[in-house]
Protein backbone atom coordinates (compact mmCIF):
# COMPACT_ATOMS: atom_id res chain seq x y z
CA UNK A 1 0.00 0.00 0.00
CA UNK A 2 3.05 2.25 0.71
CA UNK A 3 3.76 2.52 -3.25
CA UNK A 4 -0.01 2.71 -4.45
CA UNK A 5 0.02 5.90 -1.89
CA UNK A 6 3.49 6.80 -3.33
CA UNK A 7 2.36 6.61 -6.73
CA UNK A 8 -1.11 8.40 -6.21
CA UNK A 9 0.63 11.28 -4.06
CA UNK A 10 2.39 12.20 -7.34
CA UNK A 11 -0.84 11.82 -9.50
CA UNK A 12 -3.08 14.04 -7.64
CA UNK A 13 -2.62 18.00 -7.21
CA UNK A 14 -1.87 18.02 -3.97
CA UNK A 15 0.66 20.78 -2.40
CA UNK A 16 3.06 19.59 0.37
CA UNK A 17 0.69 20.58 3.37
CA UNK A 18 -2.41 18.33 1.79
CA UNK A 19 -4.10 21.32 -0.09
CA UNK A 20 -4.92 21.52 -3.38
CA UNK A 21 -3.52 24.05 -4.91
CA UNK A 22 -5.25 27.27 -6.24
CA UNK A 23 -5.20 27.46 -10.03
CA UNK A 24 -1.88 29.86 -11.75
CA UNK A 25 -2.14 33.09 -10.65
CA UNK A 26 -2.12 36.45 -12.72
CA UNK A 27 -0.04 39.35 -11.92
CA UNK A 28 -0.52 42.75 -12.82
CA UNK A 29 0.69 44.18 -15.85
CA UNK A 30 3.44 46.73 -14.64
CA UNK A 31 3.97 47.98 -18.29
CA UNK A 32 3.11 51.62 -18.68
CA UNK A 33 0.50 52.48 -21.07
CA UNK A 34 0.47 55.99 -20.07
CA UNK A 35 2.41 57.68 -22.63
CA UNK A 36 1.02 55.47 -25.58
CA UNK A 37 -2.66 56.43 -24.30
CA UNK A 38 -1.42 60.02 -24.48
CA UNK A 39 0.18 59.92 -28.06
CA UNK A 40 -3.23 57.92 -28.80
CA UNK A 41 -5.50 60.53 -27.64
CA UNK A 42 -3.52 63.36 -29.51
CA UNK A 43 -3.39 61.58 -32.81
CA UNK A 44 -5.25 63.88 -35.43
CA UNK A 45 -5.54 60.65 -37.91
CA UNK A 46 -8.35 58.46 -37.50
CA UNK A 47 -7.91 54.99 -37.44
CA UNK A 48 -6.84 53.43 -40.57
CA UNK A 49 -8.83 50.63 -42.38
CA UNK A 50 -5.76 49.25 -43.46
CA UNK A 51 -4.41 46.04 -41.63
CA UNK A 52 -1.27 46.22 -42.44
CA UNK A 53 -0.47 50.25 -41.25
CA UNK A 54 -2.82 49.31 -38.20
CA UNK A 55 -0.47 46.22 -37.55
CA UNK A 56 2.65 48.62 -37.92
CA UNK A 57 1.32 51.41 -35.77
CA UNK A 58 0.64 48.83 -32.93
CA UNK A 59 3.83 47.09 -33.14
CA UNK A 60 5.65 50.35 -32.57
CA UNK A 61 3.41 51.04 -29.57
CA UNK A 62 3.93 48.09 -28.17
CA UNK A 63 7.76 48.73 -28.98
CA UNK A 64 7.92 52.10 -27.16
CA UNK A 65 5.99 50.85 -24.05
CA UNK A 66 8.70 47.98 -23.66
CA UNK A 67 11.53 50.26 -24.36
CA UNK A 68 10.03 52.25 -21.42
CA UNK A 69 9.71 49.52 -19.67
CA UNK A 70 13.60 48.37 -20.01
CA UNK A 71 14.57 51.98 -19.16
CA UNK A 72 13.02 52.19 -15.86
CA UNK A 73 13.63 48.56 -14.66
CA UNK A 74 15.88 47.22 -16.84
CA UNK A 75 14.38 44.00 -18.17
CA UNK A 76 13.37 43.61 -21.73
CA UNK A 77 10.27 42.03 -20.78
CA UNK A 78 7.38 41.79 -17.89
CA UNK A 79 7.41 38.72 -15.96
CA UNK A 80 5.37 35.61 -17.75
CA UNK A 81 2.50 35.36 -15.70
CA UNK A 82 1.84 39.17 -16.44
CA UNK A 83 1.41 38.47 -20.07
CA UNK A 84 -2.73 37.82 -20.34
CA UNK A 85 -2.95 41.09 -18.28
CA UNK A 86 -0.53 43.06 -20.16
CA UNK A 87 -2.09 41.76 -23.27
CA UNK A 88 -5.52 42.67 -21.97
CA UNK A 89 -4.65 46.48 -21.20
CA UNK A 90 -3.16 47.02 -24.44
CA UNK A 91 -5.76 45.59 -26.40
CA UNK A 92 -7.97 48.05 -24.41
CA UNK A 93 -5.83 50.98 -25.56
CA UNK A 94 -6.15 50.28 -29.30
CA UNK A 95 -9.26 48.12 -29.59
CA UNK A 96 -10.57 50.68 -31.70
CA UNK A 97 -8.10 50.16 -34.21
CA UNK A 98 -7.43 46.71 -34.19
CA UNK A 99 -7.34 43.80 -32.32
CA UNK A 100 -3.90 42.62 -32.02
CA UNK A 101 -3.43 39.04 -30.94
CA UNK A 102 -6.17 37.67 -33.58
CA UNK A 103 -5.58 40.23 -36.63
CA UNK A 104 -1.52 40.22 -35.96
CA UNK A 105 -1.49 36.71 -34.80
CA UNK A 106 0.49 37.66 -31.78
CA UNK A 107 0.67 35.06 -29.01
CA UNK A 108 0.09 36.16 -25.50
CA UNK A 109 3.32 34.70 -24.31
CA UNK A 110 5.38 36.80 -26.96
CA UNK A 111 4.81 39.56 -25.11
CA UNK A 112 6.72 38.40 -22.10
CA UNK A 113 9.57 36.53 -23.64
CA UNK A 114 12.67 37.81 -25.90
CA UNK A 115 15.34 35.71 -27.62
CA UNK A 116 18.03 33.85 -26.93
CA UNK A 117 17.02 34.07 -23.46
CA UNK A 118 17.89 37.64 -22.70
CA UNK A 119 15.74 39.26 -20.34
CA UNK A 120 17.76 42.22 -18.79
CA UNK A 121 19.92 44.85 -20.30
CA UNK A 122 23.06 43.74 -18.12
CA UNK A 123 22.90 40.09 -19.39
CA UNK A 124 22.93 41.68 -23.16
CA UNK A 125 25.64 44.28 -22.28
CA UNK A 126 27.50 40.80 -21.38
CA UNK A 127 27.00 39.56 -24.67
CA UNK A 128 27.59 42.76 -26.98
CA UNK A 129 30.94 44.23 -27.35
CA UNK A 130 31.62 47.16 -26.25
CA UNK A 131 32.47 48.63 -29.38
CA UNK A 132 29.14 47.18 -30.57
CA UNK A 133 27.01 49.24 -27.74
CA UNK A 134 28.89 52.27 -27.84
CA UNK A 135 27.59 52.37 -31.90
CA UNK A 136 24.19 51.60 -30.48
CA UNK A 137 24.34 54.30 -28.01
CA UNK A 138 25.76 56.94 -30.46
CA UNK A 139 23.03 55.85 -33.39
CA UNK A 140 20.13 56.21 -30.90
CA UNK A 141 21.17 59.58 -29.62
CA UNK A 142 21.33 61.05 -33.02
CA UNK A 143 17.37 61.23 -33.28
Amino acid sequence: TLDFSLALSKLLPFSRNGEIPSPKRRRPCPLSFSTLRTLNQKAKEKPSKDVAMNYQYSSQGLRLVLSEYLRSTGSFYPPPDSAESCWNSYESLVESIINVRSSCGFQTSWITRGCMNISTRSEFEKLVPRSGLADVVSNCNRS
